[in-house]
């Protein structure tokens, strides 16, 4: 069955994921974790500390595959897969999950023949937890399209178009050279990487006293976290494949074009950058800010306006400052949040008005 992991373009471009994180919060249980992706216990080994503020730790012995766990009591268990065992953790995955048929064969149990085992198992994880991070990766191996010192040329000419508001470059001399460019930062919800693999790849194996690679590979890769992973596991369950969604994202959020018009705007893209994503159209993965719960105004107003509202209270030695915000603040209520304190107390907004008069 196909894992769903990967896919090859035909413009020769390898895509992948190249890393998956989520949390469990429906258990507190490491075995929970550990049965879910289908391993066992004894696949794992204990290390010394915990990571993000889980005090324990396993590690897979074999795969870079890591469980935090033993957090507070809302944390849950957080599992992190580096790309090199996203595919050994799918595979895991669908040999735990084969079930006998009535033809006296095994197979995976799923609901749509055009299923991946990628799919199902993002089902588990919005079921039991929801998705914290994901890594998509374009390998362009051999360089067929843009080496690193060609993007720095255009980026720095801005014959780009982007989303992101700017780049920046990184290189490493010495010994072991390296140089990436990113776009994007490390603490948003999505950031685009592209480096000299190549380079990295030699890194490790002239550290090891092996070989080094002989051919060029330039790697793209796009993290996303939270709310952006989320929009990505809900497209791969509809279906979506990875070609679609990694060069629809991609092109989404950069484009590279030629300088044919005094308007950025109306320059026409690369016909090299059209072959590079391979015909794919963009993908968006627009957030709408969600509505605040009232929940969420208690938390604010706790943190932000707590100790400034006592030192007044404290000051006067009285409530009536308090009870003169409440007044004020109810003659300037939104529809919108009539509205909404109507649907909480089970009302109409003229009755929620009248009952507040």
């Amino acid at each position: 069955m196909n894992t769903g992991h990967c896919a090859d373009l035909t413009n020769g471009l390898h895509l992948s994921i190249d890393w998956l994180s989520w949390t469990l919060t429906t258990t507190q249980s490491v075995d929970d974790a550990i049965l879910m992706m289908g391993f066992d216990v004894n696949d794992f080994k204990a290390q010394p500390q915990g990571l993000n503020g889980y005090s324990s730790q396993l590690r897979h012995v074999s795969h870079s595959i890591s469980i935090q766990y033993n957090g507070n009591e809302n944390m849950g268990v957080h599992v992190d897969v580096s790309g090199s065992a996203v595919h050994a953790l799918l595979t895991q995955f669908y040999e735990a999950n084969l079930v006998n048929t009535v033809f006296g064969s095994v197979g995976f149990e799923t609901d749509s023949f055009e299923s991946t085992v990628l799919r199902e198992f993002m089902k588990c994880i919005k079921e039991y937890g929801h998705i914290t991070r994901l890594d998509l990766a374009v390998d362009d191996i051999g360089t067929n399209y843009y080496s690193l010192p060609e993007l720095h040329d255009l980026f720095t000419a801005d014959l780009y178009v982007s989303r992101f508001r700017s780049w920046k470059e990184v290189r490493e001399y010495g010994k072991y050279s390296g140089h990436t460019i990113y776009f994007g930062s490390r603490t948003s919800s999505i950031m685009l990487r592209i480096y000299d693999k190549q380079a990295e790849q030699n890194k490790k194996l002239l550290s090891a006293d092996m070989s080094p690679l002989e051919y060029t590979w330039v790697r793209w890769e796009l993290e996303l976290k939270r709310e952006r992973a989320q929009q990505v596991m809900e497209l791969i369950l509809q279906g979506i494949d990875i070609s679609f969604l990694t060069m629809g994202i991609l092109t989404n959020y950069l484009r590279i074009i030629n300088n044919d018009s005094p308007r950025k705007d109306r320059c026409t893209v690369s016909e090299k950058w059209n072959a590079f994503i391979d015909g794919i159209g963009k993908v968006s993965l627009y957030c709408s800010e969600p509505e605040k719960t009232i929940d969420d105004n208690k938390r604010w107003l706790t943190r932000q306006v707590a100790p400034t509202l006592a030192k007044v209270v404290m000051a006067d030695a009285s409530f009536d400052f308090i009870e003169f915000l409440i007044d004020n603040g109810f003659n300037r209520l939104t529809p919108n949040q009539l509205e909404i304190l109507s649907a909480l107390q089970g009302g109409t907004e003229h009755d929620t008005a009248r009952s507040n008069g």
